[in-house]
């Protein structure tokens, strides 16, 4: 999983001279607090490329099968850049 990961947030990083990675430090009750995520997006909302990737690979494992699901992320993503 971790490939298709530091794929999708690469895509951004190489797409968005805007996307950068970065931390975010606090607060601690964030899951992706102290771990390495996309910054720079117009809704200052932070990109935690690990868990979204995780969440559709649960979705898939657990039947769902919508084979254009991570290009439709990344297209949603991508309106907030």
């Amino acid at each position: 999983m971790m490939i298709t990961t530091d794929y999708f947030a690469e895509c951004f990083v190489g797409e968005f001279s805007t996307i950068k990675w970065g931390f975010v430090s606090k607060p601690n009750s964030l899951a992706y607090v102290n771990k390495p995520v996309l910054l720079g997006f117009k809704t200052g909302v932070e990109l935690d490329a690990t868990n979204i990737v995780r969440n559709l690979t649960l979705k898939v494992a657990s039947g769902e099968k919508d084979y254009q699901a991570l290009l439709k992320l990344f297209r949603v993503w991508a309106e907030s850049v």
